[in-house]
């Protein structure tokens, strides 16, 4: 599975990183499964770097909580 980082303004006007997988030829964004699903996304590239090695040494479907910065 491929891996990347998209950094986008949210709609707050803020600097985010999203980190995204690949499936097939489609980009996905990573969800939170709360009550409500909402994208994973950090205020920071090092934040979003560890995630996805976080991914990529548990290829498995787990499920990771994850918090922001």
């Amino acid at each position: 599975m491929k891996y990347r980082i998209l950094e986008k303004a949210d709609l707050s006007g803020e600097i985010c990183f999203f980190p995204q997988y690949k499936k097939w030829f489609l980009w996905f964004n990573f969800m939170e499964m709360e009550v409500f699903p909402k994208m994973v996304k950090f205020h920071s590239l090092e934040s979003a770097t560890k995630f996805i090695k976080k991914q990529l040494n548990n290829p498995l479907k787990k499920i990771h909580y994850v918090g922001n910065d």
